[in-house]
């Protein structure tokens, strides 16, 4: 949000649940987050069909740290994001891809298996 409390998107990106924003200031996510899929740690074991829980869930518009490629750099600047039904990923500027979310299926190019969040 800039000083006036409004958000100012670049991108916008929505899957089933959830929505990506790119700012100018970095990455938003919001919304359903039962797989991990707005970066947040999640159980894994809501159903799709299950009402929100808040405790994972996110309302409303929260920025997101993305990691550094070191610890010796600043923090890496959102170029895209790209949400799926039950993930995400994020192209940084300087070219890294991160994921997070459902990785039943090798959404995030790990292997197949449980939701999982991994650069």
């Amino acid at each position: 949000p800039t000083g006036s409390g409004t958000l100012v998107p670049l991108s916008v990106s929505c899957g089933f649940d959830h929505t990506g924003i790119v700012a100018e200031d970095g990455l938003y996510l919001f919304g359903r987050n039962n797989r991990g899929q707005c970066g947040r740690h999640a159980s894994g074991q809501r159903g799709e069909k299950e009402p929100p829980d808040f405790s994972e869930d996110v309302a409303s518009p929260l920025l997101c740290a993305v990691p550094r490629p070191s610890p010796a750099r600043s923090p890496a600047r959102v170029k895209a994001v790209a949400c799926g039904g039950d993930h995400t990923l994020v192209l940084t500027e300087d070219g890294l891809v991160f994921g997070c979310g459902d990785n039943s299926c090798g959404q995030l190019a790990l292997g197949a298996g449980s939701p999982k969040m991994s650069a």
